[in-house]
């Protein structure tokens, strides 16, 4: 099972296989960053030819979008489109809203990717000041977060 994780409007953040794949999106509105974020994250689980995923995203609107029937006249009706096309590829795809406080390693991994120099970091194991966030998101602990 892989999980993708939305977070920030900023990186995309995925956990594939033992590693941590971070791309920097750049800056725009909120819901094309995690749009932006999800399909390039797609893409990836597509390339890695995963058959089970569950997306994390703290975007409701966009979770909404992607649960509703397409709208034509959309202004990112195309970048939706590509989500959905992505996420038929993958056999067993789940898309959840989840709260930003319930989100912790998504915000962690967000807040080290403002620092990136990079488009785009694979990380071969979580760093060290994320593993306890790891933790806390297994368990299901919601932490509000700190500017």
């Amino acid at each position: 099972m892989a999980k993708l994780d939305i977070s920030n409007g900023l990186n995309l953040l995925t956990h594939l296989s033992n590693s941590i794949q971070m791309a920097l999106i750049g800056s725009t509105d909120s819901l094309s960053t995690e749009l932006w974020a999800l399909r390039d994250g797609l893409k990836l689980a597509v390339d890695f030819q995963f058959t089970n995923i569950i997306v994390e995203t703290d975007s409701y609107i966009a979770s909404q979008l992607l649960a509703k029937p397409p709208i034509a006249t959309h202004q990112l009706s195309s970048l939706l489109l590509d989500c959905r096309d992505l996420l038929q590829l993958i056999p067993h795809a789940i898309v959840n809203h989840t709260v930003r406080e319930a989100n912790m390693v998504a915000d962690q991994l967000a807040r080290m990717g403002h620092n990136l120099h990079q488009n785009f970091v694979i990380l071969s194991q979580c760093p060290r000041h994320v593993k306890p966030f790891c933790v806390l998101d297994i368990m299901g602990f919601e932490v509000p977060r700190t500017r």
